[in-house]
């Protein structure tokens, strides 16, 4: 006998024992060899990280074998592998279902759990949840790794993630070194390693008595990133990329535990260089502390510049932000403005670089630019303006105020009725606020009172329409502020031409008010004047007002009696 058809007919009977009843005749010799081979090429390219590829090739191998445990357990790999996860859940129970069980069931079993774990971890689903599913994946892959550790190779890997999230230390350190010996354990499996033993390390390191073994732990953990780094070379896939930048980031925060500051500071330039995103730049502020800050981010954006030469890409947007703020703190105002404006640029979703920029612009002294950034802010996002106002609301609001100066001194009313709107919507509660916003909308649309343009007296409109709201919301303020009720009459009398009746009520009793607080003893000389101003504006305005009402019910009364006059001529005719 052929010696190649005795070891395929001794394979073939060897496999039958575990497999299911085949859903079409045991293969042909020919096929046979086709089938190993495509579980060959199924494996390999599993282990490439080729889901998709390995899946049609395993498909077409568990076709050829009728559903055979041995390429239908590769394919249910493969399956999971491009995380159609319930589906080789499901094909798993079938098998268990017709019979099969043992490791490679196990090994099944467990990776589809770490599978679904990592996919609730992206998806923020409940800890629990990822508990359960990564603590079932340590008693899977850990039966089928100890029954085969040759053919169940591939879960080493697996285990030590799902030990390490479940705190079994000392099996992950194991399983993560079984996964780093392995013929091309590569970046992926010296990551896991140095995971493990930097947990180790942190928790030997809270114990004085175990330092050497925190210290050994630590140089583990470090040579596995570095190494990680390494296996990962210059890639071009931003995949690939944010792996090496991770890679490097954690070698930083390892050299952080250690106080070695200026090495941890190149580390995290490196890693922005290749994928700013991998850097909490907020822990690096902790970390590096603001004076290493600025030259740390500075050669991120450098070391980002030359590994994306000419590369269209907003990846660094959160970067500049970060430089642009680093250089603010160092009032370096020019570079920060123009990081900022990069940043912007990249990633309009940060609205807040238009309040950094105007900032900037306003310690610059060009104010004008100023004004158009904060402007632009706060018609764009407001509420990104006021919570960048209110984290230093005394000093920010000061700034602003004098931004509403300079806009007034050049006749830019509606700029400044913009400003002072962003103080109010910023401080609610601020009557002052409210009230420049209704004073300068109301300024404004006096200058266009002897425009005949139409663009002009629709806009004229608007503004006086503004300016009640801002009115009306500070008397809400104040209710009893005479002269808060003198402007809010103003514009409905003298602007608007409305709600007359209102407005005479409000002159009275403005007028009124006025009277009382000018009696008072304790009011400053500019709320004295203030009060005077509304006493006096308030009686010329509520006799002119009243006045007007006496005209146009004389015109009323005189348009009925010319109608009823008619109505009576055309009856009598």
């Amino acid at each position: 006998m052929n010696p190649l058809f005795s070891t395929l007919v001794a394979l073939s009977i060897s496999f039958s024992t575990l497999t299911p009843t085949p859903t079409c005749a045991n293969p042909s010799i020919a096929q046979e060899g086709e089938v190993v081979d495509l579980v060959r090429r199924g494996r390999a390219l599993i282990a490439e990280g080729k889901g998709v590829e390995a899946r049609a090739v395993l498909e077409e191998a568990d076709a050829k074998d009728g559903g055979a445990l041995r390429t239908r357990m590769w394919l249910i790999r493969a399956m999971i592998e491009t995380e159609y996860l319930n589906d080789a859940l499901n094909m798993t129970d079938d098998l268990a279902g017709s019979g099969v069980e043992g490791p490679d069931l196990d090994y099944l079993y467990g990776l589809a759990f770490v599978y679904k774990a990592r996919k609730y971890l992206r998806e923020g689903v409940g800890g629990a949840m990822i508990g359960m599913h990564y603590g079932d994946a340590v008693t899977y892959l850990q039966s089928s790794t100890k029954a085969d550790a040759e053919k169940y190779g591939d879960a080493f890997l697996p285990l030590a993630e799902a030990a390490w999230n479940s705190q079994q230390l000392e099996l992950a350190r194991s399983a993560a070194e079984r996964a780093v010996a392995r013929p091309g354990g590569g970046a992926a499996a010296a990551m896991m390693l140095g995971e493990v033993a930097f947990s180790q390390f942190v928790v030997a390191n809270a114990d004085e008595a175990r330092k050497e073994e925190a210290d050994a732990h630590w140089q583990t953990a470090f040579d596995a990133f570095t190494r990680a780094a390494v296996a990962e070379g210059r890639p071009d896939e931003p995949v690939a990329q944010g792996r090496l930048a991770r890679a490097h980031k954690k070698c930083a925060d390892a050299l952080v535990w250690k106080a070695r500051i200026d090495e941890a500071a190149a580390q995290y330039a490196v890693a922005m260089g290749w994928a700013p995103s991998a850097v909490d730049y907020a822990q690096l502020l902790g970390s590096l502390g603001q004076e290493k800050l600025l030259p740390t981010l500075e050669e991120g954006a450098n070391n980002f510049a030359r590994c994306h030469r000419g590369e269209e890409t907003q990846a660094d947007a959160t970067l500049l932000w970060w430089l642009g703020w680093a250089r603010f703190s160092s009032k370096e105002y020019a570079a920060a403005r123009t990081a900022f404006q990069n940043a912007y640029s990249k990633w309009p979703a940060y609205a807040n670089c238009l309040w950094y920029t105007g900032l900037c612009s306003f310690h610059l002294e060009e104010l004008d630019a100023a004004v158009d950034s904060v402007i632009e802010n706060y018609q764009l996002d407001s509420s990104s303006l006021v919570s960048s106002i209110n984290g230093s609301p005394a000093f920010h609001l000061s700034i602003i105020d004098g931004l509403v100066g300079h806009c007034v001194a050049g006749g830019r009313l509606v700029e400044a009725a913009l400003l002072s709107g962003a103080q109010a919507t910023a401080s609610p509660d601020t009557t002052r606020y409210w009230n420049n916003t209704g004073l300068f909308y109301r300024d404004a649309g006096d200058v266009l009172q002897k425009s005949e343009v139409a663009a002009d007296q629709e806009r004229r409109g608007g503004y006086y329409e503004k300016a009640l709201v801002g009115y009306e919301t500070a008397l809400a303020l104040e209710p009893d502020n005479p002269a808060l009720l003198n402007d809010t009459a103003v514009v409905l009398h003298y602007n608007l031409d409305r709600d007359l009746a209102r407005a005479l009520a409000m002159y009275r009793r403005s007028h009124e008010r006025a009277v009382e607080e000018l009696e008072r003893t304790d009011l400053t000389p500019e709320i004295r004047d203030l009060y005077s101003i509304a006493r006096r504006d308030s009686q010329n305005n509520s006799r002119q007002l009243e006045r007007l009402l006496e005209r146009r019910e004389k015109k009323e009364r005189e348009r009925k009696e010319r109608e009823a006059a008619g109505d009576g001529q055309t009856i009598g005719s």
